[in-house]
């Protein structure tokens, strides 16, 4: 794939899901306990993918880390695309994580890269992450990405953008 075609679905992850760099959140959450997402009936569905996230990024499992997307509709490219950058953030700790409503309307579609990209799912929240910062030297610069959340089957899933 070149370089500009993996390019545009990156710009457009980070419009969707917010990355940034070099801002902090005051908002902390405290490490949530439990399986992964789902795994519990009775668990609160943001306390179980908060877990899931946490557990996947800590052990640094890239598997269990795209198990929390929801991939309905996704193409192989936006697929790997996204894989990679999972990858890329599983090099750096997650220090805090927090979910809270989405704005309604906000998140609809939109057009980048002469294509109209929409969320795999209606957006019903967003999990906010903030990264320990980068050593010199890694190339890695994301201090904070926010990743939009849909729901299925009762647990909270990371929306994917798809061609509209």
């Amino acid at each position: 794939m070149s370089r500009c075609r993996k390019f545009v679905p990156f710009v457009l992850l980070c419009m969707l899901f917010g990355c940034q760099g070099g801002t902090e959140s005051p908002n902390a959450s405290a490490p949530a306990s439990g399986g992964a997402a789902g795994s519990s009936s009775t668990q609160d569905p943001r306390a179980a993918l908060i877990a899931a996230f946490r557990r996947a990024s800590e052990q640094k499992d890239l598997d269990a880390m795209l198990a929390l997307y929801c991939w309905d509709g996704v193409d192989a490219e936006m697929r790997e695309t996204v894989s990679g950058n999972v990858r890329d953030e599983l090099r750096q700790p997650v220090m805090d994580l927090e979910i809270v409503d989405a704005e309604p309307g906000k998140h609809g579609p939109r057009e980048e890269g002469g294509f109209r990209w929409k969320p795999n799912l209606p957006v019903v929240a967003v999990m906010k992450a903030r990264f320990a910062p980068a050593a010199p030297g890694t190339g890695l610069s994301v201090s904070e990405a926010e990743y939009l959340l849909g729901m299925q089957g009762g647990e909270y899933r990371i929306v994917v953008p798809v061609r509209d």
